[in-house]
């Protein structure tokens, strides 16, 4: 973590932390379809950050880049920022 030089020789900063799953909110999800006699199998799911079905550790991310993580959350989630679905859609 810290100082970092790319490939192209570039100097930059960077922060290493993990992505969380939330699987504890879809294996709830389908439990409670089960329960109500509607478990939806065969069905693909897509768990997003709304109902956080993914999130990010805070990990060592200083205040002040954590508060900057939160607000572009919140930026994806209100649609201001578009999040690629797959790699082929940043080219």
């Amino acid at each position: 973590m810290g100082n970092y030089t790319s490939k192209d020789g570039k100097k930059s900063n960077f922060v290493l932390t993990s992505v969380l799953k939330g699987l504890d909110v879809a294996v709830e999800r389908l439990a409670e379809k089960a329960y109500q006699g509607k478990f939806p199998g065969g069905k693909h799911f897509v768990y997003t950050l709304e109902g956080n079905g993914v999130s990010v550790t805070k990990g060592k991310i200083d205040s002040k880049t954590w508060t900057k993580v939160q607000n572009a959350r919140k930026q994806i989630l209100a649609g201001k920022i578009k999040v690629a679905d797959s790699v082929s859609d940043l080219k």
